[in-house]
């Protein structure tokens, strides 16, 4: 977006309507459905008219997944949970498309990604707040971790806010004036900082860690000598953060015991350590070989949980129908419900993803390294992981595919498309 053009307001609002929902419950729905009516407008316009290669390569991954998913539904343990998936994925779909046909165009891609920020500076705000006083937009404290505006009874602040921190970071790179850049950085860094690791989750934590790296390697690439300076200090400052929330917080003391104990050699200390999932991942690992081409069918792994768990699981319900809601794990959440198959589209989609990187200039990088953070640190494999085909985690994922691949664009600019 050139410097002297003003972000255009539905520009902003493209970008800042899936994060800015995410607490919401049903505004979430009703942001994926206005995105979806507004790609399906986008793509009446275009008809007769050849479509951009970022939106033919979008289409082409989002069908690699669906038919993965349409696969492990032929012969489903439960059927209607995968049909039901099958149907709202198309949404998801069709709201990422959105974003791919709005960032495609140069011009308007600076305002979405502006847009995308905001809610996150927001969200660190309450929550930072809420860790001095104790309340936020979403109510008071849980007991022994930060909620922020998603509230005591859903603790998903730590790992939405290392997922979306890059949005933030970059934005703040990008927009200060070269003098106050870096202390505007180092406020931002240490807030997110703070309030992921008071926020509890290790999933944030590790998913910070792998942003704030990746970040700092991409941005001082040529320097080498200067990124270790600052990786030196940026560990520095995590310490001390981490040490000063380890005298102060007996519960955030209690998180930290319990992740140490996952080195004394043991499966129970391993499997204290990992709040005790390891029985989680052993499931999915037998359901995973008792149906290794196409799975048990997307979104069937609770109600399948009890035929593959062992005896005297700890998961399974006291009436033995239902068991730990996913795996925990997104890999092993599409071996077990979509098999090999699933495996195979998401190694390929994977894969192009670094192809295009790779193939894209030094301006479609920069324009697309919020949302390709985003992804790595969604998809990191050595951390644990949420429900990857819930709605709110699929949400997020084909609205940083959208950004991605149409960030990624090198199309020219001036485009004539209506702006929302």
């Amino acid at each position: 977006m050139p410097a002297h053009q003003r972000p255009a307001l539905g520009d902003l609002l493209i970008g800042a309507a899936i994060p800015l929902t995410l607490p919401f419950g049903i505004a979430l729905e009703m942001a994926l459905l206005c995105l979806a009516i507004y790609a399906l407008r986008l793509l009446w316009r275009q008809r007769g008219r050849p479509w951009p290669n970022a939106l033919r390569e979008y289409f082409v991954l989002a069908l690699l997944l669906w038919l993965a998913g349409a696969i492990s539904a032929i012969d489903a343990e439960h059927p209607g949970r995968a049909l039901a998936w099958l149907g709202a994925a198309i949404g998801y779909v069709l709201a990422g498309a959105a974003l791919v046909m709005v960032c495609d165009d140069p011009d308007r891609r600076g305002a979405v990604l502006l847009g995308a920020a905001v809610p996150v500076a927001c969200w660190t705000l309450d929550a930072t707040l809420q860790a001095v006083t104790g309340w936020s937009l979403g109510g008071a404290a849980s007991a022994d971790r930060l909620s922020g505006v998603f509230g005591a009874d859903d603790l998903k602040l730590g790992p939405v806010l290392a997922l979306l921190a890059p949005f933030l970071l970059i934005a703040t790179q990008q927009i200060s004036a070269r003098r106050s850049r870096r202390f505007a950085l180092i406020v931002s860094g240490l807030a997110l900082t703070l309030v992921v690791l008071l926020a509890g989750a290790r999933a944030g934590w590790i998913g910070l860690a792998v942003a704030g790296l990746a970040l700092s390697a991409h941005w001082q690439f040529h320097q080498p000598r200067r990124w270790l300076l600052a990786l030196t200090a940026g560990l520095l400052v995590t310490l001390l953060l981490t040490g000063l929330a380890y005298q102060q917080s007996e519960r955030f003391a209690a998180r930290i015991d319990r992740t140490l104990t996952a080195f004394d050699g043991s499966r129970e200390g391993l499997d204290h350590a990992l709040a005790g999932r390891l029985p989680i991942f052993e499931t999915a690992v037998a359901a995973a070989c008792a149906h290794p081409l196409n799975g048990i069918g997307v979104r069937g792994f609770r109600q399948s949980y009890p035929r593959y768990a062992a005896s005297g699981d700890p998961w399974v319900s006291p009436d033995g129908q239902t068991g730990a809601s996913h795996p925990h794990h997104w890999v092993l959440e599409v071996a077990a419900e979509q098999g090999a198959i699933g495996l195979l589209a998401w190694l390929l989609l994977t894969g192009w993803l670094i192809h295009r990187w790779w193939r894209a200039d030094t301006s479609a990088r920069s324009a697309a390294l919020a949302p390709a953070l985003a992804l790595l640190t969604l998809l990191f494999p050595l951390n644990t992981h949420p429900a990857l085909y819930s709605s709110f985690w699929q949400a997020l994922c084909w609205w940083c595919l959208g950004l991605y691949l149409g960030c990624l664009s090198t199309r020219a600019g001036t485009s004539t498309e209506p702006q929302a």
